[in-house]
């Protein structure tokens, strides 16, 4: 990352085959602000497999503090997948693969008041992993279950991650209560 102009440079390598549709790149500080891409939009319609593209958000820093760390978060905006990478990360090697292949997932109601219902559309092994906005793991669950209710229960309001871990594949949506 580097700033200039305000201006947070993120270089995303997408090393999948699949695209990114409407890329919307957005940069988290440790308490949870977002210090870059404020309006969560898109500057790009596709970045495609196997494709280097440094994005250009921006940002109301004139630099990084020294020693920043924090989270990018990459949403597929067709898909409504996000992935999530600590900042600075050291990736030497990546055993679990982000995959939209995982099929049938579906969460309503999304936004949510009390409750929100995950349904995967089979009874595999899986590991749900919440996480809220900032990377920090809030509930893990292993469960076969077709379908699970996650409860609001102490959450704030705001945006959270749910991942779904199946085998070596991994997807990533978004959940939000009111």
């Amino acid at each position: 990352m580097d700033t200039t102009n305000n201006e947070l440079d993120v270089t995303v390598i997408n090393a999948g085959t699949e695209q990114i549709n409407y890329p919307v790149i957005v940069v988290v500080d440790t308490a949870g602000d977002t210090i870059a891409n404020i309006d969560a939009d898109f500057y790009l319609f596709a970045q495609l497999g196997n494709d280097t593209v440094t994005h250009d958000l921006p940002t109301d820093l004139d630099s990084l503090p020294s020693n920043f760390t924090g989270t990018v978060y990459v949403t597929d905006a067709i898909y409504d997948t996000t992935c999530s990478y600590s900042f600075p990360m050291n990736c030497s090697t990546l055993s679990i693969a982000e995959n939209s292949n995982i099929q049938n997932i579906s969460i309503y109601p999304n936004p949510a008041e009390d409750h929100t219902i995950i349904d995967f559309g089979s009874n595999d092994q899986k590991t749900i992993i919440l996480f809220d906005v900032t990377g920090r793991e809030l509930r893990r669950m292993n469960v076969t279950n077709s379908i699970i209710q996650i409860d609001r229960e102490d959450l704030q309001s705001g945006v959270y991650f749910i991942s779904v871990l199946i085998e070596n594949n991994r997807i990533t949506k978004k959940i939000i209560f009111k």
